[in-house]
């Protein structure tokens, strides 16, 4: 079957009850509200891809808390081993893989994934409004990617940081990015259903667990 998410992790590191005798650790970092305008999400590098597709399955509009699991490794290494964002509070029925248009989780095969491919060490939650914003805004000024850097920089502890900011100052629509993982590469995003079939939360993970 197609490469899933590892529920009952996921569900206790966001709990912070991982097993203390575990060999990784985590703590929860809040970063911050995701504006969604549109109901369409999209997740992405934004520094080599300011224009994703959405995802197919739409989300309620609202402000929505985004936080990072932060795995801490030997040697006092920390990475980014989730980035999630809550639309609503409730039991988790079931965990879907995030697609957009023209992908079927039916035609992988064993282990394989959809996700988006990182090329700057960045990824992102925006809605796809925003991201019309920044496509425009990067389309404008060359060396947008510069300031986005400089936004990033602020938060910047030992291996990650994350960024909260506008691309269009005079809209509402926000961008949050955050470091992936170790780095380059390509990750997954999985959505967790309620029992009314809507979506709870969204979730990327940047392949900590497994590589440690």
């Amino acid at each position: 079957m197609a490469h899933m998410i590892d529920e009952k992790l996921v569900t206790q590191v966001f709990l912070n009850a991982v097993d203390p005798n575990a060999p990784v650790s985590f703590r929860i970092e809040s970063i911050g509200n995701l504006i969604i305008t549109s109901g369409q999400i999209a997740a992405s590098d934004p520094l080599v891809c300011p224009d994703p597709q959405p995802f197919t399955r739409r989300v309620p509009n609202g402000e929505y808390p985004v936080t990072l699991a932060i795995a801490i490794l030997e040697g006092g290494d920390e990475r980014v081993a989730f980035a999630r964002v809550d639309f609503t509070q409730g039991p988790i029925n079931h965990w879907e893989m995030a697609v957009i248009n023209g992908q079927l989780v039916e035609d992988l095969q064993d282990d394989e994934m959809f996700g988006y491919g990182v090329d700057a060490g960045t990824g992102c939650f925006m809605d796809i409004d925003t991201s019309h914003a920044l496509t425009k805004r990067m389309g404008e000024n060359d060396r947008y990617f510069l300031d986005i850097i400089e936004f990033l920089d602020e938060t910047y502890r030992h291996t990650w940081s994350w960024a909260n900011f506008k691309p269009d100052p005079e809209s509402a629509g926000n961008i949050v990015a955050f470091s992936s993982g170790y780095g380059d590469g390509f990750y997954a995003s999985y959505f967790a259903i309620g029992g009314d079939h809507k979506p709870i939360a969204l979730i990327t993970d940047f392949a900590i667990i497994g590589n440690v």
